[in-house]
């Protein structure tokens, strides 16, 4: 996802949710970062979401490429992972969009400690006040 701010330059952000390992982002992360701060002026972020330690780890080294002769390019994003701890303090926000995203981020574990985040999220988001 790709958030501009301003018609033509100004700030932007790159957001990544990332589940799995891509090493297309190698040169992904890099290219779209140099023409975003070509285009609008200014260099940002790319924020990397995952719930995964394994790609959290790989997502802060893999956007980093050296040509033949020794030349070397590389974006080292901002990683955010998600554990328990931060799921906690998204479903304290009470907003229903942190605790969609609280949801995800125990998309794929089983057990009690899961389906206690599960129940608190559809509690967070039947809480919120209908607009109309």
């Amino acid at each position: 996802m790709v958030y501009l701010h301003g018609e033509l330059r100004g700030p932007w952000a790159i957001v990544d949710v990332q589940r799995t390992k891509d090493d297309d982002q190698r040169r992904r992360w890099p290219a779209a970062a140099g023409v975003l701060l070509d285009a609008r002026g200014e260099l940002v972020d790319v924020l990397v979401i995952t719930h995964d330690a394994s790609v959290a780890r790989w997502a802060a080294v893999v956007a980093r490429v050296v040509g033949p002769a020794g030349t070397e390019l590389w974006l080292k994003p901002v990683v955010l992972k998600l554990t328990r701890a931060e799921v906690r303090t998204l479903l304290a926000e009470g907003r229903s969009e942190l605790a969609v995203v609280a949801t995800w981020a125990v998309h794929d574990q089983k057990g009690r400690r899961a389906k206690e985040v599960a129940r608190a999220a559809v509690a967070t988001i039947h809480a919120e006040p209908d607009p109309e």
